[in-house]
């Protein structure tokens, strides 16, 4: 990867609203460590970005520039999702490319950017994350120890409280989920899937899935409630079930029907 003279990642965020606020805090987080060099962030409010760079200390951008494009060796756009396939088209020539999902609905985009990350020898990274959490890599071991062996079912809950809702369409604001079920499972082909919609205002949607080899997915994705779940049960055919929960990384297993 290309860096400055230090040898350091130069990076700039792309997009400091609601999420991207928090991408700001962890790059931060990292540049205090050393690990990169944040240039700035980039948006196109004046009053937006004078308020963020008084409170953070982090420089703040309106436009792009050439000067600006030559001082960064990599950008995290967390833009609206509508801009992510111009911004990283226009980024991928100069510098490497992580971006939020989704990064386009339309397969044809990701081909494009896909050819030219490759022609210019660029990194090109979407937002799933959740792969690196320390719960998806305590399942990878734990399904490694069984050799083999596919569970019976493996069931997502990714909700988040009904006041929160901003008219995102739940399939794509809860990717991450058929991200981790083909990342844990690679190689099983779907072979039905079929959704329902169990209410409408916020949305609730229930998403199954039937791969092969047995492997049945069901994911409930939405608004609900007041609180904010993440949830991953998985049961095997032996009758133990693993309940993992996201948010406090807590595991709970049950033996045929005890904890």
């Amino acid at each position: 990867m290309k860096t400055d003279h230090n040898g350091t990642l130069r990076v700039l965020l792309i997009g400091a609203g609601r999420f991207g606020r928090h991408h700001l805090r962890i790059l931060q987080k990292l540049h205090f460590e050393g690990v990169i060099d944040l240039v700035g962030f980039v948006v196109t409010n004046p009053q937006h970005a004078e308020r963020i760079e008084m409170e953070t200390g982090v420089r703040a951008f309106t436009h792009m520039n050439d000067e600006l494009r030559a001082q960064v060796d990599a950008v995290d756009i967390v833009t609206p999702s509508g801009t992510h396939v111009q911004l990283a088209q226009e980024w991928l020539p100069r510098a490497h490319v992580f971006v939020e999902k989704p990064v386009t609905e339309r397969i044809v985009d990701l081909h494009i950017l896909l050819q030219h990350a490759r022609a210019h020898d660029r990194v090109f990274m979407v937002g799933h994350i959740y792969r690196f959490h320390p719960c998806i890599r305590d399942i990878q071991e734990r399904c490694a120890q069984r050799g083999g062996v596919l569970p019976k079912s493996v069931r997502f809950r990714m909700v988040s409280p009904e006041t929160t809702w901003r008219g995102e369409n739940p399939s794509l604001e809860y990717i991450h989920v058929f991200d981790l079920i083909h990342f844990l499972f690679p190689d099983k082909q779907l072979i039905a899937r079929w959704s329902t919609l169990i209410k409408n205002d916020p949305p609730l949607q229930r998403i199954s899935m039937r791969f092969s080899e047995g492997l049945d997915a069901q994911f409930e994705l939405g608004w609900d409630s007041e609180t904010k779940e993440r949830v991953i049960v998985i049961t095997w055919p032996d009758g133990e079930r693993w309940e993992y929960d996201l948010i406090t990384n807590a595991l709970r297993v049950y033996l045929k029907d005890a904890v």
